[in-house]
């Protein structure tokens, strides 16, 4: 799809948006709906210029959370997702596990983890990279041994060891089921990020969401999650686009499509 296409397509979306706002603020505005319930959409820019410098300074501390979580999450599936392709008894002793952590409420963790690592950033990326983990490893495991069978034989009909196989057949294999992965995981660590924020309470989105709440500063409020919203959707945006740039002249997989 080139540029031109991606701005055809994105019209919809912004004129549902246009649509969207307009009945927000003839709603509200008609119903006298009081601000602290509901503001109008052009009270919530207000705010949003008038403390731009705050949702900006807490945009950039939640950004930092998200991608080291996000990084973390990330060389930490690979590394799992390539010791369950390569071991059966492994895979079947550990991946229950990564099951575990997956089903397991973030917000009751993450107190454990505020109490063990405190809370500042380190928490943070925690928190972010352990609601990002699991896709990552389910995805890129599955890539590393979906490997078609005639490629697979045919390495070892050459003599071809097991580090040979993953670096040129396993994980060029997996890419895009990593990539895949990866664009679940960017919007994961946003979210897992401005949960750790509602937790650790000394920065960021979530942060500014929660005192926003406390003071009935809903216009406040609606600014900073509109903001995590953006932040969410640049972040998936940029992995999308560097995932096209790695497999540009490469053929992808079904995870890929």
């Amino acid at each position: 799809m080139n540029r031109e296409a991606r701005w055809r397509s994105a019209v919809p979306a912004a004129l549902a948006l246009g649509v969207l706002f307009g009945i927000w603020q003839l709603a509200v505005t008609a119903f006298r709906v009081p601000a602290y319930v509901l503001p109008t959409p052009t009270a919530i820019l207000a705010a949003g210029v008038a403390h731009a410098g705050q949702i900006a300074q807490a945009a950039a501390m939640t950004t930092e959370a998200a991608v080291l979580g996000f990084l973390l999450a990330t060389a930490l599936g690979l590394v799992l997702a390539t010791v369950f392709a390569h071991s059966r008894w492994m895979r079947l002793s550990f991946y229950p596990l990564t099951i575990a952590v997956q089903t397991t409420p973030v917000v009751a963790v993450a107190p454990l983890i505020v109490l063990w690592a405190g809370n500042g950033l380190p928490s943070r990326i925690l928190i972010a990279a352990m609601i990002t983990l699991f896709p990552l490893v389910v995805n890129t495991t599955h890539g590393l041994t979906a490997v078609p069978a005639e490629e697979l034989a045919l390495f070892q009909v050459y003599g071809a060891g097991r580090r040979r196989i993953y670096w040129h057949l396993r994980l060029p294999n997996s890419l895009p089921y990593l990539f895949a992965a990866m664009r679940i995981g960017a919007t994961l660590a946003v979210i897992g990020t401005i949960v750790a924020e509602f937790i650790t309470g000394n920065g960021g989105l979530g942060y500014v969401i929660l005192e926003s709440s406390y003071q009935l500063e809903t216009a406040l409020l609606f600014a900073a999650l509109f903001a995590a919203a953006l932040l969410g959707i640049a972040f998936f945006l940029l992995v999308d686009a560097g995932s096209r740039l790695a497999l540009r002249g490469g053929t992808a997989g079904p995870a890929g499509a």
